[in-house]
C-alpha cells in the first residue's frame, strides 16, 4: 500500500511539473518583445495578407487565455504544433529521428553500464590506491558536469549525421 501511495505521489508531481513547464513555455513566448508574427516570420517585410494568414494559422488572433486552452488541448492530443523552420508538424519531425535516438540511447546506456561496472570492479580490487581515487574523482566530476558540456558541436566543417540524414554545420 505504501508503494502505491509513493507511486501516486510521484505521478501527481510529474503532472504538476509538466503543467508548470508547459505553462512557462507558453508564457515565455508571449512575454517576448515585439509582434510574435514578425518574430515567427523573421522578416519585417510582410504583406498585410501574409501577417493575417500567419496570425490565423498559428491562432494568434485569439485572446491569450483562449490561445492557452487551445495550446493545452493540442498538447493533450499529441499535436505539438508546426515547426517554424520546416513548416511541418513537430510530431512528424520528432518521429523521423526517434529510431536513431533510441539506438543512440541504448548504445550509450549499455556502454555506460559496462564501463562503469568494469571500472568499479577494478577500483574495488585496488581499494585505496591511485586507480580507486582516480575512478572516484572522474565519476564525481562526470556526474556533476552538465550534459551540455559533453554535447559541444563538432569542429567546424565536420558533418553531423543521423542515419540517412546529414546536416552540415
Amino acid at each position: 500500500m505504501a508503494r502505491i501511495r509513493y507511486l501516486g505521489r510521484k505521478i501527481v508531481w510529474l503532472v504538476v511539473t509538466l503543467y508548470f513547464v508547459v505553462t512557462f513555455n507558453f508564457v515565455l513566448f508571449h512575454l517576448l518583445p515585439g509582434n510574435p508574427v514578425r518574430l515567427l516570420a523573421r522578416s519585417g517585410h510582410l504583406t498585410p495578407q501574409a501577417v493575417a494568414e500567419i496570425t490565423r494559422v498559428y491562432g494568434l488572433n485569439h485572446p491569450p487565455l483562449e490561445q492557452y486552452v487551445i495550446y493545452l488541448r493540442g498538447l493533450l492530443h499529441g499535436q505539438l504544433g508546426i515547426s517554424y523552420t520546416y513548416r511541418e508538424p513537430v510530431s512528424t519531425l520528432l518521429g523521423q529521428y526517434l529510431g536513431n535516438t533510441v539506438i543512440l540511447l541504448a548504445a550509450a546506456t549499455v556502454l555506460t553500464i559496462v564501463l562503469g561496472v568494469l571500472a568499479g570492479v577494478i577500483a574495488a580490487n585496488r581499494r585505496g590506491g591511485g586507480y580507486d581515487s582516480t575512478t572516484i574523482t572522474a565519476s564525481v566530476i562526470g556526474s556533476g558536469t552538465p550534459i551540455v558540456v559533453f554535447l559541444a558541436p563538432p569542429p567546424s566543417g565536420l558533418p553531423v549525421t543521423a542515419g540517412d540524414a546529414s546536416v552540415s554545420p
